[in-house]
């Protein structure tokens, strides 16, 4: 409000100066109405400064030019698991020996302060002849993961699951889980070739 009271006050003055400049026999036509053109090229100054002052007070008196902070932006909500993509066995040319894999599975949570992941179900799934499927309880996901979930920045992992076999295995975990504010059920897969 103090920036505009001076650009008023600015804008009084240049106008009387510019009055003033015109001089006594100028102001006398001006209430007489006549207008020489010598006298209109003195009066365009004083014509143009008011109509600027206007419309700089109609700027700075404009609602849409108060610009305040913007908004904070909310993380989106993020779940990224990892894991191996293939896990070589440990000595598979021994004999009697068994291709043993033991992969580690992390996870992370990603979202806005309050949002929590909670662990419903694990499942598995083995690409052999014939193939083999399985979906565990809510306990042994729990075991899994050593908790019922994890809050959003949180990370963490796990190699609770090994499995044994005597030819290459192409092995799918099927992580099932729900998101605070939100009943649906989501799965996300995590596949690792054993070989």
């Amino acid at each position: 409000m103090l920036q505009v009271r001076r650009s008023i006050a600015r804008c009084v003055n240049a106008t009387v100066g510019q009055t003033r400049v015109a001089g006594p026999r100028l102001a006398q036509d001006l209430r007489h109405g006549r207008h020489t053109p010598q006298r209109q090229k003195l009066m365009r100054p004083a014509r143009s400064i008011p109509f600027v002052c206007v419309a700089l007070l109609l700027a700075a008196c404009d609602a849409k030019r108060v610009i305040g902070p913007p908004p904070p932006v909310q993380p989106a909500t993020e779940v990224v698991f990892t894991g191996p993509s293939v896990i070589h066995a440990s000595n598979p040319a021994a004999p009697g020996a068994s291709f043993t894999c033991q992969p580690t599975i992390g996870v992370s949570l990603a979202g806005p302060v309050g949002t929590r992941l909670t662990w419903t179900g694990i499942g598995l799934h083995i690409v052999d002849t014939p193939p083999y499927d399985e979906t565990f309880d809510l306990a042994f996901v729990q075991r899994f993961w050593a908790g019922e979930g994890l809050s959003a920045g949180e990370t963490t992992s796990s190699n609770g699951m090994a499995f044994g076999t005597t030819r290459p295995w192409l092995i799918t975990l099927r992580f099932s889980y729900t998101l605070t504010g939100a009943a649906a059920v989501h799965t996300d897969s995590v596949k690792f070739l054993c070989d």
